[in-house]
């Protein structure tokens, strides 16, 4: 029992330190504008690299409708970042033909 418990306690503490990555979905911000909120997992997560990923979904969602994406802006979040607090950024585009 008492092994369980301390693996049972090792996987939850890795799991906790591995993070996940949470994507929103597309969401109308003006007549042509989408907006998509992409955060990160950890606290250390770069935000050069949750805007590339935030592309990427971008460019996904604009070629489910055969269309072209262009990025209008992005949006980052402050920080300082610490545990519930990740980094998040927010991109802001529109499929073109």
């Amino acid at each position: 029992m008492r092994n369980l418990r301390g693996l049972v306690l090792g996987l939850l503490a890795t799991l906790a330190a591995a993070g996940c990555v949470g994507v929103s979905n597309a969401t109308i911000q003006s007549e042509e504008n989408m907006r998509l909120t992409h955060q990160g997992g950890a606290p250390n997560t770069r935000l050069s690299i949750l805007r590339s990923e935030a592309r990427w979904y971008a460019y996904l969602y604009c070629q489910k409708q055969r269309k072209s994406v262009r990025v209008i802006a992005f949006e980052d979040a402050m920080g300082p970042f610490f545990i519930g607090n990740f980094p998040k950024t927010d991109i802001i585009f529109s499929c073109d033909s």
